[in-house]
């Protein structure tokens, strides 16, 4: 089995190749509807972005393009619901100039407020427009600052925000140092990006996560090659181990920069094994047999570092026979739905007992199984993280009808595919 590539990946290498000199050639891209919108925005902005259909991308990078191109100054950038196109895009295109850009996306993403975003661009003198905090957003100019710079932030809210300010930090014509007031969440996210950020020839200086010096410097084009997607390592995992099953797959490689991966951790006390060969991973599930001589003691599991994949581990809470609680949950609310909400709303469908918080989950063993367990209506909120974790649980109680299930095409488009070949 092959998983899909990264998504994450997919984007920050986008970002970083639009802002190299010279043809980048990015190999092992994800094809889903998040990398489209970002390849369509760079487009619109002028960039070339071959795309051969088979997993191969070559963007012809120019930051100058970016700066001086004479683009219509009424140009509006589409970006649908993909939140990371949003963030890094509104720093990305900040690098302009002389003329304004408009970034919106769906109507639904439009109630979703961008005030910490828009607060740090505009601590770095961009001139930013927007109805109260809400998209759509218009960035008008740059306000270019020749000296060097230091600014204190609160990253408390989303790695993604902090990401996006990285990757173009090289290119301002001054020294950039950020401070980090408070803590600085999702840690394996940004260690992603600066990686990443290395392999086009660019270094940032990282004072244990406090705060970031990033000299001016030029992002050099490279061949490179994107991992594959650890968060959806995660379903699959699971689904290995529910049905104590065996699977080989063919395309991770042990000593890969995403956090994500660490969820087959977590897993290991129920019954999950996996032995790591080059690029290939055997999973082994045993499940019951771990699950039976395990104490029932509530437990407490920090999402604080893979929030992503705490959707897979809401799933399975119920299942495990103590009471679970979920922590460090903040950042879900910024995604694609409220999630802590949305999973607490369709798990209580289930007869799970679940109690929430702004940034946690209480979720209680649920051993019952009422005979009207049939065709329960679970919805997924447009977000693809809430259809494939259920999608996973139905594999087991076989009760569910998950409603918008090819809203797994904004980062697994074959998910669904997948899912009927291991059952099969």
């Amino acid at each position: 089995m092959l998983l899909p590539w990264s998504k994450s990946l997919t984007n920050r290498n986008l970002i970083l190749a639009a802002l190299s000199q010279g043809i980048t050639t990015l190999s092992g891209v994800l094809y889903s509807d998040d990398t489209h919108y970002m390849m369509q925005a760079l487009r619109d902005l002028w960039y070339t972005v071959d795309d051969d259909k088979n997993w191969t991308v070559r963007v012809h990078g120019w930051l100058d393009k970016l700066q001086h191109h004479d683009l219509d100054s009424t140009l509006t950038l589409f970006l649908w619901n993909s939140g990371t196109s949003m963030r890094f895009l509104t720093w990305f295109v900040s690098l302009r100039h002389t003329w304004g850009v408009t970034l919106t996306w769906t109507e639904r993403m439009q109630q979703r407020p961008l005030e910490d975003l828009l607060d740090w661009i505009k601590q770095l003198g961009v001139d930013v427009e927007s109805q109260d905090w809400f998209p759509p957003i218009t960035i008008k100019r740059w306000i270019t600052i020749d000296y060097t710079q230091v600014i204190s932030l609160k990253w408390d809210v989303s790695s993604q925000y902090f990401t996006a300010l990285l990757q173009i930090a090289p290119c301002l014509p001054h020294w950039l140092t950020i401070n980090v007031i408070g803590e600085l969440v999702s840690k394996p996210y940004i260690a992603m990006t600066i990686n990443e950020m290395a392999k086009f020839g660019v270094t940032v200086q990282n004072n244990e996560y406090r705060s970031f010096v990033v000299q001016s410097q030029v992002y050099r084009s490279v061949d490179g090659h994107i991992e594959w997607d650890a968060s959806a390592l995660s379903y699959i995992a699971l689904w290995v181990l529910l049905h104590a099953r065996s699977l080989t797959i063919n395309n991770i490689w042990s000593d890969s920069c995403q956090g994500d991966y660490l969820f087959l951790d977590m897993l290991l006390p129920f019954g999950l094994e996996y032995i790591s060969n080059g690029s290939t991973t055997k999973l082994i599930g045993e499940w019951w047999s771990y699950i039976k001589q395990l104490a029932s003691k509530d437990r407490v599991v920090d999402f604080e570092s893979m929030p992503d994949v705490s959707l897979t581990y809401m799933v399975l809470a119920p299942l495990l026979p103590w009471t679970t609680t979920l922590i460090w949950l903040q950042t879900l609310n910024l995604k694609e739905s409220e999630r802590i909400e949305a999973m607490a709303t369709e798990l209580r469908k289930l007869w799970v007992v679940v109690e929430t918080t702004t940034d946690s989950m209480i979720i209680q063993h649920c051993d019952a199984r009422p005979q009207s367990w049939s065709n329960i209506k679970i919805e997924t909120y447009d977000d693809h993280r809430i259809a494939m974790s259920f999608g996973i649980l139905n594999t087991i109680v076989n009760c569910m009808d998950i409603q918008d299930p090819d809203c797994v095409a904004k980062t697994y488009p074959k998910f669904w595919e997948d899912i009927r070949m291991l059952l099969d």
